[in-house]
């Protein structure tokens, strides 16, 4: 059980306090506040570099900062990475598996690299094509 109330929750009352005083002030924190709570953070990234356009230095900061702190943020999250692509005929079916990606400590021990796995899919479809065509 919750020890507050939804209400009382420290990021409700910001949230709300936002909300009301982005609309009823001049103040450009609470205008990007309300902004980025009602419409999400990239309309209130881009609403930012666009006044800072005309020439707002509190809305350049603030554009900067939600700027770098959202490509920041995505140049240190992990990516999906594509280890192989194949094209299929009628008749074929796929497979998939995935697993839990290795740490770069556990891949330098065990000596598993991009190269080495797209070498491993590669020679999996093909064997997978060859017993195929071998069976028809």
């Amino acid at each position: 059980m919750a020890l507050l109330p939804y209400r009382l929750r420290p990021k409700i009352i910001v949230r709300q306090t936002a909300i009301r005083r982005g609309a009823e002030r001049d103040s450009v924190v609470w205008k990007a506040l309300s902004i980025y709570y009602v419409r999400g953070p990239k309309v209130m990234r881009n609403q930012a570099i666009v006044r800072a356009l005309s020439g707002n230095r509190k809305w350049q900061a603030l554009g900067m900062l939600a700027f770098l702190t959202q490509d920041v943020r995505g140049a240190f999250t992990r990516q999906p990475e594509v280890i192989s692509e194949e094209r299929l005929r009628p008749g074929q079916h796929v497979s998939v598996s995935a697993t839990k990606p290795l740490s770069r400590k556990e891949q330098k021990r065990t000596g598993i690299t991009r190269k080495v796995l797209e070498r491993q899919a590669l020679a999996d479809v093909a064997a997978a094509a060859k017993a195929a065509d071998s069976t028809s």
